[in-house]
């Protein structure tokens, strides 16, 4: 089994990343198209034409990662001030 990409045709967005023998009937529906998938397939990525392109992790912004801490507060450190998990 191989991983095919299956990519929206208008956009070029990978909608999912599946794995198909290549040979057994199946036809992509309406508006996708398959392509063999390499490592930078993704969904949430995009096909160029010639290459897959992996999607942007966006950066989280100050106030993100500040509710993060105080929706998620550190219950306990260890002797050397780290977070204990």
């Amino acid at each position: 089994m191989a991983r095919y990409a299956l990519i929206i045709t208008a956009s070029g967005r990978v909608d999912n990343v599946i794995e198909y023998d290549g040979v057994s009937p199946f036809n992509p529906p309406t508006g996708m198209e398959l392509r063999v998938a390499t490592d930078d397939a993704e969904p949430g990525g995009t096909w160029n034409g010639s290459a897959f392109v992996r999607a942007v992790v966006p950066t989280p912004t100050r106030t993100q990662v500040l509710m993060r801490e105080v929706t998620n507060p550190i219950k306990e450190y260890d002797g050397s001030g780290d977070p204990v998990n």
